[in-house]
C-alpha cells in the first residue's frame, strides 16, 4: 500500500513538473477538481452521481462542476499582480492545500456544502420543469441545451447566499487580515526576506505557515524599502493638488511609485520588481492620494478598477464614504488627458 501511495504521489509531482504555464495549471486543476467531485459523489451520493452521468450528453458534466470549483473558489485566491509563472505555482499550491485538508475550507465540507447543495437545487429545479411542462416550454428547452451554464449559475447562487463550509478560525483571521490572495502576493513581493528554505511556495506547508513567514519578513522588507533611493522620482511626479486637506499626484515612473509608496504594501512600490510596468500607461497612470487629516495613503488605478489603501486592500463597502470623498477630490483635478479616469469620474462632478 505504501509503495502505491508513493508511486501515485511521484506521478502527481511529475505531472506538475510538465505544467509550463498558468493556463495549463488552470486546465489541470479543473480536471482534478472534476475527478474529485466524481469520486466524492460516487462514495456519498450515488443518486446524484447517476444524475450527472445521465446528464452528460446534455452538457452537465463533471468538468462543468470542476470549472465551477475553480471559478468560484480557487481562482479568487490567485493574485493578478504576479507573473504567469507565480500564478501557476500559486494555483497548484492552493489546490494541494484544498485536497490535503490544509485549506480554509475542508474538502469534504466544501463538497457536501456548496457542490452538493448546488447539484441538489439544480436537479430539483429541472425536475419541476419536467413535471410541470407537458408541452413545449422555451425555458425548459433552454435548460436542456445549456446545462453547464445553468449549473454554473446555480453554483454561484448557492455560494453567494452563504451555503458554504465552515472555515477554521485561524484561516479566517489570516484571510481577513490579508484580503485573501494578498497573502500570496506578499509572499512573492517579500521573497528575498523570506527565511532560507522557504522561499519556494511549494515548501510552505499550509496557510498558517505562509501567514507567519510573510509577517516575519514584513518589517525586514519595510526597512529595506525605506533605504532605497530613487533618483528619478521627482521626474515621475505630476502634482495635481496639494492643499491643506489633500495631496494628489499622478505617478509616471517607477521611482515615483517607490518613493510615494514607502511604508505601504503596494506591489507597484516594490523596488527591484516590475509590477509598475504592468499598470502604467501614459493616459492611465496610477494616482497617489494623501489624506492630510489622518495621514492615510491611497493608490487608485482606473484602468483596472483597483482602489487600494496603504495595506493594498480594496476600499470595501464599509469604507465607501472614504472612496467617495477621494473620488470627489479627484473629479476636480483629473483632466481629460487621462480619459479612463476622467470618464469614470464624470458621476462625481
Amino acid at each position: 500500500m505504501m509503495k502505491i501511495l508513493l508511486e501515485n504521489w511521484n506521478n502527481y509531482l511529475n505531472e506538475e513538473l510538465l505544467i509550463e504555464s498558468h493556463e495549463e495549471a488552470i486546465n489541470s486543476v479543473i480536471n482534478k477538481s472534476a475527478k474529485l467531485a466524481k469520486g466524492w459523489f460516487w462514495s456519498n451520493h450515488k443518486d446524484y452521481y447517476e444524475f450527472v452521468e445521465a446528464s452528460s450528453s446534455k452538457k452537465l458534466t463533471w468538468k462543468t462542476i470542476g470549472e465551477a470549483i475553480y471559478s468560484l473558489l480557487l481562482r479568487n485566491l490567485i493574485p493578478t499582480d504576479i507573473t504567469d509563472k507565480q500564478q501557476q505555482i500559486a494555483l497548484l499550491w492552493n489546490y494541494r492545500q484544498f485536497v490535503e485538508g490544509n485549506f480554509p475550507a475542508d474538502t469534504n465540507e466544501y463538497m457536501s456544502g456548496v457542490v452538493y447543495e448546488s447539484l441538489r437545487r439544480f436537479k430539483e429545479r429541472l425536475d419541476n420543469y419536467n413535471r410541470e411542462s407537458q408541452s413545449f416550454d422555451p425555458t425548459r428547452e433552454y435548460m436542456a441545451q445549456n446545462y453547464g451554464r445553468m449549473f454554473g449559475a446555480m453554483f454561484g447562487f448557492v455560494y453567494g447566499r452563504g451555503i458554504n463550509p465552515k472555515l477554521n478560525s485561524h484561516a479566517m483571521t489570516t484571510f481577513r487580515n490579508t484580503q485573501k490572495s494578498a497573502l500570496i502576493e506578499r509572499f512573492f513581493q517579500f521573497n528575498r526576506f523570506i527565511q532560507e528554505g522557504k522561499k519556494d511556495l511549494n515548501s510552505v506547508s499550509n496557510y498558517k505557515e505562509l501567514y507567519d513567514l510573510v509577517e516575519e519578513a514584513r518589517p525586514l522588507y519595510k526597512a529595506w524599502q525605506e533605504k532605497q533611493e530613487q533618483g528619478d522620482a521627482e521626474k515621475g511626479k505630476e502634482v495635481l493638488l496639494d492643499d491643506q486637506n489633500w495631496q494628489v499626484i499622478a505617478i509616471h515612473n517607477k521611482g515615483a511609485a517607490c518613493q510615494l509608496g514607502k511604508g505601504t504594501d503596494w506591489c507597484t512600490a516594490a523596488p527591484g520588481l516590475n509590477y509598475f510596468k504592468q499598470y502604467y500607461k501614459p493616459n492611465d497612470p496610477l494616482f497617489y492620494i494623501l489624506d492630510k487629516s489622518d495621514g492615510e495613503k491611497y493608490q487608485f488605478h482606473f484602468g483596472t478598477g483597483q482602489f487600494m489603501d496603504k495595506n493594498d486592500s480594496e476600499l470595501y463597502p464599509s469604507r465607501y464614504h472614504v472612496g467617495d470623498a477621494i473620488m470627489e477630490v479627484l473629479a476636480q483635478v483629473v483632466t481629460d488627458k487621462y480619459d479612463i479616469a476622467y470618464n469614470y469620474l464624470a458621476r462625481y462632478r
